[in-house]
């Protein structure tokens, strides 16, 4: 079998018309100077747009059954070939088989394989890719538009380059919600008529630290109103932060 695999490696590696092939769906995914590349986001998008407003539609509204087919199965065969296709071209199996025909063990070379194809398979936007092929989370559909929007496509890259400082500033927003939201839940159980479990408290705690502030839930006591007026000016500090963080990271990549 390993024999096999070898040979038809070889052969896949000297056939031009493969190369050409793999080329043509290479460019037309990923190059944004390809002539053609336009007309294909512009189709991507038309499905997308068009998916969302299916399902919108569909639960607030009758719509034609052929439409709801259509988006069930034409849309998400094409979702499903362009995952396959963005999976095939990020990396070629064939040239590095051939490389290092002798320079390493059969499960060496086999198992570099594997981590490559996984590593790509776990990266987010493969992940969204992959869900969004599903008719049940159709919503998630809308994340794909980074890749036919050449500008948001980018930012997402730089995005993902900066990834530390947001992992960092998620914890922190998850940490200071669910501190001053348990320092909320003991000073109002059993007081706040609106404040049923610890979720509600950790509820208000995101609502306050976002600065929406819906009002179902409201401190009764003075220590727990000194309470949210802190965590409110915590909210408008992390806000800043974060935006001030988002801006220099889009200047940045104006200037490149």
């Amino acid at each position: 079998m390993h024999d096999f695999i070898v040979k038809l490696s070889y052969k896949i590696d000297s056939s031009v018309r493969y190369q050409k092939i793999k080329s043509f769906f290479r460019s037309l995914l990923e190059d944004i100077n390809y002539p053609y590349k336009k007309y294909f986001d512009a189709f991507m998008i038309m499905l997308i747009v068009l998916s969302i407003s299916i399902l919108i539609l569909s639960k607030t509204d009758k719509i034609p059954e052929w439409l709801v087919e259509f988006d069930l199965y034409f849309v998400t065969s094409i979702f499903a070939a362009e995952y396959l296709l963005r999976l095939w071209i990020s990396h070629d199996i064939h040239k590095y088989l051939v490389s290092s025909a002798s320079d390493s063990s059969r499960s060496e070379r086999y198992w570099t394989i594997f981590k490559s194809k996984l590593r790509y398979m776990m990266s987010l936007p493969a992940l969204i890719d992959l869900i969004a092929i599903f008719p049940k989370f159709r919503i998630l559909r809308l994340l794909k538009l980074y890749h036919y929007m050449h500008g948001a496509s980018s930012l997402f890259n730089a995005l993902l380059k900066k990834r530390f400082e947001f992992v960092f500033l998620g914890y922190m927003l998850l940490g200071v919600t669910f501190t001053f939201g348990s320092i909320f839940y003991l000073l109002e159980f059993g007081i706040n008529e609106a404040l049923h479990s610890y979720l509600d408290a950790i509820y208000w705690a995101l609502v306050t630290i976002s600065t929406v502030g819906y009002g179902d839930i409201a401190p009764s006591s003075h220590p727990a109103r000194a309470l949210s007026t802190l965590e409110a000016v915590t909210g408008q500090m992390y806000l800043a932060v974060l935006i001030a963080r988002l801006v220099g990271l889009h200047i940045v990549h104006s200037k490149k």
